[in-house]
Formats: C-alpha cells, structure tokens, sequence
C-alpha cells in the first residue's frame, strides 16, 4: 500500500512538472526531448508503452523522444530521465562539442543551453544570430528529428559482426595498393585546397574547391558526380555539394564501403581566411590519393569516395548523404571517416579510430589492416560522444563507421584557426593513415582475387520435431565456375553480431553443405569461400541469413 501511495504521489509531482513545461497542456501525441541515463533498467524502457525514440547516443547518456505518458513510465520504473525541451518538435537542436561553461557563456543569453556530458552542451535558439559568437574551437552536430534506432536494451545500431578471419591476414594485392601512396599527392592536394584561402561553406570559394575536387577525380579516371543540397543559414538558403566518387562492384554492387572526408573549413576569420590544411585538407587529400590508387583494380563490393560539404555547419553533407542512403535502402557496409590526420603533437604519433560499440568489429578490422601493412600505431576508443565529424550520421542511420583522427581530444593548436596550414604538418605521418586507411577499405571491398569467390549463396531450413525435441537444419547451396577451384569452405556466425567460424573440418567439394542440430529460434549468417588448387582462398562469398 504504502509503495502504491509513493507511485501515485510521484506521478502527482511529475505531471505537474509537465504541465509547467508546456505553455498549455500537451496533446497524447506531443513529444518530449529527453535525456536518458544509461542503466541497468534501460532493458525495461520497451515496457514503457509504445516507442522511445533514439536521437542522439553519448557516453553517459542518450537523447531520445517520447510521449509524456512515455516519461512518466519511465520514471515510475526507476529509469533516471530528465526533459530537455517540452516542445521539441520543428526546432534545430545543436550539439556543441569541446567547450567549457565559461567559453559558452557568451551565447546563453540567446537561447537554450544544457549541460550533457564534460565539454558537451545541448543548444537551441529562435534565430541564428548565435553562429557568429560560437567559439571557433567547437565542434557542432545538427541533432537528427529521427533514426530508425531505438532504445530496447542496451544495444542502439546495426552489429553486422567480425568478418571472417581470413580477411584479416595480409593479402599481396591490399599490399601492392598500400606501397603505391605518394607524400607528394597527399602534399599537393593538401596545399591546393589551402589555395583557396577559405572553404567556409556559404563561399564561393568552398563551390570552387568542391569543383576541383570533382575534376581531379575524373582526371583520375573515376566516375564522380554532384550530390546537391540545400541548407539554411542565418536566415538565407544555401546550395552547396557533396562530391561523390564511384568505383563499381564487380561480384557485389549492391554492397558499398565509403571512404569520406569533409572538404570544407572554418576558423576565427572563416569568411576570409580559413586554410583549414589540416582540418580538413589532409583528410580530402588522402581520399582523392586512396581513389587514385584503387581505381587501377577490381573489387567484388562497390567503393565510393565521398568529400562532404558543410560539415563545420553541422554536419550538414554527411548527414544528407546518410539519411538519403537509408531512404534509397543502400546496403552500406562500412563507412571510414578521415578527419585531421596530418598534425603530430608528439614524435610517435599514434591515430585514433573512434567508434561506437555496433561499429567495433569495423575498428578492429582497421587495426589489423594498420598492423599488416603499415608500422602505424593505433589507439581504439570507444566513444558515442564523439560526435563531431561525418561518421556520425551515419551511425545514426545504423549504418556501421568509424573515425580516424590524429588526436582525439583534439592536440593542434592550430584547429580553426587562420594559422591551419601546410607548414605545420607531417606529410610522412598522413602517408602512413593513407595507407591504412586504403588497405581496410580494399580488405573490406575485397579485391577481386584468385580464386573468384562463390556465387548464388542461398540458405534454406527445415525443422526436425521430436516427442522431447525442436532442432533446424540449413541446406547451404551455391555456384562457381572457377575452374581451379578445388573445394569450399562454410563460415558461420552463430551469434549475430560475432566473429565468423569455419565449420567444415575438410574442404567441401560439392556446391552444397547441411549444417545440422541447430536451435530453432536462432538466427545465423553463413559465408562460402572458395580455394584453389595451390591452397588460396578466395574472399567471402555474399553473405545470406537464416531465422
């Protein structure tokens, strides 16, 4: 009785609080923004009635949207949440990254200003008076309205898992590609960019550099093309463009890995003078190097090539790019983000790879790859707060990614300011991210290899009852016209989300292979390898899903 008494006298308090936070009293449909504290109840919000919705993850925290009959029965539940804006819907909410309280002072006064986590403000205003008083050092994310994410347990995002071993060990080719990155491109690209004096977006000088993004790689000989958008700003509408490279797929199209940086840049004069060679000039520089070297081969999966714009605004490009993808159901394996990768606080510089838990296995193959081909030494951090730059809309959308960056926090004394330039970078240690940055998206796009990997992979089950019994069995058939291939191998993953294991003790020499004795209610992943007569194998296969 007496904890029924608690129940309802809390719910009194937080309806009241509710109707104080709307000028009038909220429709069953009105949403709230929320700041959810991870915990080990979060498993019990899915009971909280209909969908908590996922806008943003932190470190500590999430951000989401719920109905206030949502709030309160999250609350009830002893899941620690607090409202952040009554009455979210239609407004530009920001993320500011990297300031303290005293440094944003100076726009409080103009809108709304919450603490999230160290460093990490959420900001909301009537107008957009506040980007000329942002202290330049921040970083600013334009919080998506919505993700296909939700907040059920403790996962967010899509776990596509470890691939398969073989992947990981060094291949001649991923080598070959590595060994042909040139200091002098990447230099030459950096200090063209740097020629523009400013790449603020809203510029003409950021359309003019975007242009010559888009020449340069068809002087290469890849197909780029214009990815326009519109954005506001300060009250005018923009037109600026992602600029978009393409080397197709020749065994999986369909399946995409993206190489991206943003190309434009800011500083304490950004309409003026803003070099920006470091951010972001390094990391355009090595994407339109990585292109140039890889276009020379074939790979079973597509590669893009992507140089974002407006990323300084909020991520404005990337987020574009992430949400039209989701829209046009891409199938976008991974996606690696090269921001600030040429300044060396330290003799031995190390690179940082940012990630999120649902993207570790992208990380992790990213470190392999660094530690085949390169002498680069790698700190990964998984960090959700890491916000800042253009992987992080497309972990929003579920789409795996991860960062590479120099320093994370940021170590340049120079970042966003007019003194960003070439003079202050190390060209040998932006060769080496180069290079292990081209071989993890090679490994992952899988060059075209001998043998040719199998084709036509399909799994089909059937359930097997018993008086005391339930089990599945999978029949696993596929196609290869290779004809050095001597047999297969069969790769499992028995929980999704986990690395892959081969499950043939000798090698398959039919197009067919029974898997038996599994758990009905279990969902697998199945790849097919090929191997030749001299003991190669070959990449996987498309991978196929049984439930």
């Amino acid at each position: 009785m007496e904890h029924r008494q608690n129940l309802i006298s809390r719910r009194l308090v937080l309806c009241c609080f509710l109707l104080l936070s709307f000028s009038v009293q909220p429709r069953s449909c009105d949403r709230l923004l929320l700041k959810i504290d991870k915990s080990k109840n979060l498993e019990r919000s899915a009971d909280a009635g209909g969908d908590v919705v996922l806008i943003q993850e932190l470190d500590s925290c999430w951000i989401a949207k719920a109905s206030a009959e949502q709030f309160l029965a999250l609350s009830e539940m002893g899941i620690a949440c607090e409202i952040l804006d009554p009455a979210p819907e239609g407004k530009a909410h920001y993320l500011l990254i990297g300031s303290s309280h005293g440094e944003m002072q100076v726009i409080e006064p103009f809108g709304h200003l919450v603490a999230l986590e160290n460093e990490i403000w959420l900001y909301w205003s009537d107008g957009e008076a506040f980007w000329d008083l942002l202290p330049a050092q921040i970083q600013v994310k334009l919080l998506p309205e919505t993700t296909p994410l939700r907040i059920v347990g403790s996962a967010a995002g899509l776990n596509q898992g470890m691939l398969a071993q073989e992947l990981i060990r060094p291949h001649p080719r991923v080598a070959q590609m590595a060994g042909e990155v040139s200091k002098n491109n990447l230099y030459a690209g950096i200090q063209n960019l740097q020629d523009f004096q400013t790449r603020r977006a809203t510029t003409t000088s950021l359309e003019a550099a975007g242009a010559a993004i888009y020449a340069a790689f068809r002087a290469q000989g890849v197909a780029a093309e214009y990815d326009t958008f519109t954005f506001s700003y300060q009250g005018a509408s923009y037109t600026t463009n992602n600029i978009v490279a393409t080397i197709p797929g020749k065994t999986a199209p369909e399946q995409i890995v993206i190489v991206g940086a943003h190309y434009d840049s800011t500083s304490n004069d950004p309409l003026v003078l803003a070099p920006g060679a470091d951010d972001n000039a390094s990391g355009s520089a090595a994407v339109m190097e990585i292109a140039r070297i890889m276009n020379h081969y074939s790979f079973d999966r597509t590669v893009r090539f992507i140089c974002f714009s407006a990323e300084e605004l909020g991520l404005l490009g990337s987020r574009h790019y992430a949400q039209e993808a989701v829209r046009a159901g891409e199938n976008i394996r991974g996606m690696i983000d090269l921001d600030m990768i040429a300044y060396t606080a330290k003799a031995a510089e190390d690179l940082d790879i940012i990630t999120n838990s649902s993207s570790e296995w992208l990380a992790d193959l990213f470190l392999a790859c660094a530690g085949n081909y390169t002498a680069l030494p790698i700190l990964k951090s998984i960090r959700p707060s890491a916000t800042g730059s253009d992987h992080s809309p497309f972990w929003d959308q579920g789409y795996s990614a991860v960062m590479g960056i120099e320093a994370y926090p940021l170590a340049n004394p120079y970042y966003h300011r007019t003194t960003d330039t070439l003079d202050k970078l190390n060209i040998d240690f932006a060769a080496a991210v180069t290079q292990a940055a081209l071989a993890t998206a090679a490994t992952l796009a899988q060059p075209v290899s001998t043998p040719s990997i199998p084709t036509d992979v399909a799994a089909r089950s059937t359930i097997t009852r018993s008086l005391f019994s339930r089990l599945k069995t999978v029949l696993l058939s596929w196609k290869s016209a290779d004809p050095t291939v001597v047999g297969f191998n069969v790769y499992r993953s028995a929980d999704l989300g986990t690395s892959y294991r081969k499950i043939n003790s000798a090698l398959v020499t039919t197009h067919e292979y029974i898997d038996r004795y599994l758990t009905p209610a279990k969902a697998y992943l199945y790849i097919i390898t090929a191997v030749d007569g001299q003991g190669r194998e070959s990449f996987d296969s498309v991978e196929v899903r049984n439930d």
